[in-house]
């Protein structure tokens, strides 16, 4: 996930870097290796055994609203003693349980101190006993934020990052742009800010980026 983030965030901010470099040419050649190795990483990754099978299907299947499946075919993609790896830990089931309880409690939340709980209760409900066993949280930092302190308290959290997002595409500042699109890409799939080191690494950098030159670095 970090991977496709690094990606996506990255051909979002290269046109802004394009414009503002005096060697447009460098940064196109750049694009095309980053490119050719993205390609190369899903290649590799659909030609082994592994979760994206899962993922991709489940995700599909969560959108057009078809029944979930407690694992893709691994008779196909693996062998019977890897069943364990197949089993519901990706992340559709977790959002499915996160978005019921955000349902409940739409407008403040359940509070910082009861997301977990709030969470293992869900799981528990469910069936989804690896999940509890694994410790799962929301793995979206934007629903976490839903679940603790809801549309409310999360519209705050969303105008700061819009605010941020103003004052870099304002300034024309390619590389603070392309690591706010990285950051929030992260967020969507992990919950880097209720860790220390998400924490630190986040204020650390939009800090220098915030406060640094507004002309791009």
């Amino acid at each position: 996930m970090p991977l496709l983030a690094f990606l996506i965030a990255f051909f979002i901010s290269a046109p802004m870097l394009a414009i503002a470099s005096k060697r447009p040419k460098k940064v196109y050649l750049l694009i095309a290796v980053i490119v050719g190795a993205g390609s190369i990483s899903i290649y590799t990754l659909t030609k082994v055994p592994n979760l994206l099978y899962q993922e991709v299907t489940n995700y599909y299947n969560l959108i057009i609203g078809k029944e979930l499946k407690d694992y893709y075919d691994y008779t196909k993609f693996g062998d019977e003693s890897k069943v364990a790896t197949w089993e519901k830990t990706n992340r559709v089931y977790i959002w499915k349980s996160s978005l019921e309880i955000i349902e409940a409690h739409p407008w403040f939340g359940v509070g910082t101190g009861d997301e977990k709980k709030e969470l293992y209760k869900e799981y528990k409900a469910k069936g989804f006993n690896q999940l509890i066993k694994s410790r799962m949280n929301t793995h979206n930092q934007f629903l976490s934020y839903l679940v603790r302190y809801g549309l409310v308290g999360t519209s705050i959290i969303l105008l700061t990052f819009i605010l941020l997002f103003k004052d870099a595409l304002g300034n024309k500042h390619s590389t603070y742009t392309f690591f706010l699109c990285f950051m929030v890409l992260c967020m969507l799939t992990e919950n880097i800010m209720v860790r220390q080191w998400g924490v630190v690494f986040f204020a650390f950098f939009n800090s220098c980026f915030y406060y640094g030159s507004k002309k791009e670095l």
